[in-house]
């Protein structure tokens, strides 16, 4: 069984049908079946609880997990539990069914999931956190995304090299248009500037 991706606050619906142990017929179960999580390779469920009979019909039983970061126990390794853990990006977890009929237990794997990385974010949240990261100011008055136009210009354009005495090196954006970064050397080579 394959497992499917499971965004942060998704609800997770599935189903079990159970079977008389003697006959292989759907068959409704002693008393209502229940479920367990598990996380990876931790062998404590993280939440557990009931199925419900569908309407109508015989042995197929529903259930929904909403796979929250604060539904569950968790695991904090430490001492076993840890209230509020929940679900967590990057990690599977098994959905673990157990149900009686005719007085025989059983135990099947009613789903794997996997939470993707980053699978609470929306793109505005993405947009958000790259605008803030590239507003950063890395050195005084200079931010992130300035800082990484003038590296740019400098490691991935032609430079135009005027005069004499003192040289002046320029550096272009992309296009070719604009100056981004000028540095100035007098003849003998001691005297440097920079300006941006």
């Amino acid at each position: 069984m394959g497992s499917i991706n499971v965004n942060i606050g998704e609800e997770i619906h599935f189903d079990i049908v159970t079977h008389s142990p003697t006959t292989g017929n759907k068959s409704n179960a002693d008393f209502l079946p229940t479920y367990k999580v598990f996380e990876e390779n931790i062998d404590y469920a993280m939440l557990d609880g009931y199925f419900s009979l569908r309407s109508g019909q015989t042995g197929d039983y529903r259930a929904m997990v909403e796979a929250s970061s604060t539904n569950g126990y968790g695991w904090n390794g430490l001492d076993g539990y840890g209230y509020g853990y929940g679900f967590e990006e990057g990690k599977f977890y098994n959905i673990i069914a157990e149900a009686t009929v005719g007085g025989v237990t059983a135990q099947s794997v009613a789903m794997t999931i996997h939470i993707p990385l980053n699978s609470g974010l929306s793109s505005s949240t993405i947009d958000s956190i790259t605008t803030d990261i590239l507003g950063s100011l890395v050195d005084g008055s200079i931010d992130v995304e300035t800082a990484l136009k003038r590296i740019l210009s400098v490691v991935s354009n032609d430079s135009v090299i005027t005069g004499n005495d003192p040289r002046v090196l320029s550096f272009k954006d992309s296009a070719g248009t604009s100056t981004i970064v000028t540095h100035t050397v007098d003849g003998g080579g001691s005297g440097r500037t920079s300006a941006f």
